[in-house]
């Protein structure tokens, strides 16, 4: 059984400040079914295993949500999706087509939902579009020429604590409330602070997409910003290049006023 774990992580590039989110899932779930079989990619984790293991993935931090799914080749997408999703949507069942795409593709993401939604209503009688309540949403994740197809989104253990703001439960009868671990008594368990750094490996892969995209290398050790000619950091990338033709500008400027009239 397949399945497509959403994480936490944010932005669209593979980044090492990120992987450490994506391995402690990894970890925690080979810990919990020994022999499961892992594929990564940019927020995704697929999840291989023989039986349904939904239970062991709702018990998992940072984990947005999951969904069991099939896979397919983008060529045979609309195929693999009537066989799928005619029989949920008999008899005269509302449905909608949701699209998300990575990579390069000569269409949009709403393009292809609605020429799939079009597809379903040609081969399916009976069957309607409702796009605010549908009673069957058909969720399709295209990378590359991989193609996901899930009719189910189940929401994971920190969507739930987001949605909820009760705090996570931990091992030991420790909470975690304002970022801190709240151990009851000497006689807590010491991993109770295993589970609180999933939310804050998921606020440090955040806060490090967010810092690239105002020109900061996070790749090493210390965090640098990009520097102009004029060695004043700069915190985004787009107004480096200004900030060099304003300095090159003034240098000008001061050079014409020291020359000697009539030169």
């Amino acid at each position: 059984m397949l399945f497509l774990v959403r994480c936490t992580e944010r932005g669209k590039e593979p980044h090492a400040a990120k992987n450490k989110l994506r391995n402690d899932i990894a970890d925690r779930l080979r810990a919990a079914v020994p022999d499961v079989r892992l594929t990564f990619d940019v927020g995704r984790i697929y999840v291989e295993h023989a039986r349904d293991i939904r239970d062991e993935l709702a018990r998992l931090h940072g984990v947005l949500s999951f969904s069991p799914c099939t896979a397919c080749d983008l060529d045979d997408l609309e195929a693999h999706v009537t066989s799928i999703a005619a029989p949920l949507l008999a008899p005269s069942r509302s449905f909608r087509v949701k699209v998300r795409r990575s990579g390069q593709h000569s269409f949009s993401s709403n393009a292809k939902a609605a020429e799939l939604g079009a597809h379903l209503l040609a081969r399916v009688p009976g069957a309607k579009v409702d796009l605010s309540s549908a009673e069957v949403e058909i969720v399709i994740e295209i990378r590359d020429r991989t193609c996901h197809v899930c009719t189910e989104v189940i929401p994971g253990l920190d969507a739930q604590l987001t949605s909820t703001g009760a705090e996570p439960a931990l091992e030991g009868g420790a909470t975690m409330r304002g970022g801190a671990v709240e151990v009851p008594g000497p006689t807590a368990s010491a991993s109770a602070s295993d589970e609180p750094r999933f939310l804050v490996d998921a606020m440090l892969g955040t806060l490090a997409s967010r810092l690239r995209a105002f020109g900061y290398d996070t790749g090493g050790a210390a965090i640098r910003p990009i520097a102009c000619c004029c060695a004043r950091p700069t915190p985004r990338v787009g107004w480096c290049s200004r900030r060099i033709a304003s300095c090159r500008d003034r240098r000008r400027e001061r050079l014409l006023r020291a020359r000697p009239h009539g030169r």
